[in-house]
């Protein structure tokens, strides 16, 4: 490892089109590096060559913003095709909830008869134990689902939805893709939750974003 130059990496890095990428890459070879160095496998007095390597400059993300339309079809899609992936589209489209809160929320703390939800995997920083409130939209999918207990999804669900390519609205896929999140929630038409208005923000990591 101490023979690898500066030189070498970058031109590996330069290799990679996409700012995205490459960056991730640097990222994961810069902190193998000052692993090695704090280990003893580097000097422990220098800067590493991967330290010295440059970053790519990547363009501002795009955010988009789906219509109370689009979401409807989005859900009807989920609903025909892949059912087991509507409680966590739902938990992010009509409830909010970041994507960690969606892979760790537990249906115990799903109370449908008081129209709440506890949020069982807060994010750190935020509120703890806060409760959100269900439309009832969301409560319509959630009865079909729940059970007493349990995770309410996997914890790749929200990826796989993207991944997988789901999202396929009059014959033309959203370009929603891996690391794709529901980022906002504000102003989508009543129809689709029912009282409350949402919109449903996603953004890509490679700049794409999921209007249509």
């Amino acid at each position: 490892m101490d023979s690898i130059t500066t030189s070498q990496l970058q031109n590996w890095l330069n290799g990679f089109d996409n700012p995205g990428t490459r960056n991730t890459h640097r990222k994961r070879i810069v902190t193998l590096f000052r692993w090695s160095r704090k280990n003893g496998y580097l000097p422990k007095s220098a800067t590493t060559e991967a330290e010295d390597t440059e970053s790519a400059v990547e363009p501002p993300h795009q955010i988009g913003i789906i219509d109370g339309a689009t979401l409807t079809a989005c859900l009807n899609v989920i609903v025909e095709r892949h059912k087991h992936y509507v409680p966590a589209l739902v938990l992010a489209a009509l409830c909010g909830l970041r994507r960690s809160e969606i892979h760790g929320q537990d249906w115990k703390d799903i109370h449908l008869d008081r129209r709440l939800m506890r949020v069982t995997a807060a994010k750190p920083g935020t509120a703890q134990n806060r409760m959100v409130p269900i439309c009832d939209r969301a409560a319509y999918y959630f009865e079909q689902h729940c059970v007493q207990s349990g995770p309410v999804c996997g914890n790749l669900a929200i990826d796989r939805i993207g991944v997988e390519g789901l999202f396929r609205i009059r014959g033309k896929r959203v370009p929603y893709v891996r690391d794709s999140i529901v980022v906002g929630i504000k102003n989508v038409d009543s129809h689709v939750s029912g009282k409350r208005t949402v919109a449903v923000v996603v953004r890509g990591t490679n700049g794409d974003c999921g209007s249509v």
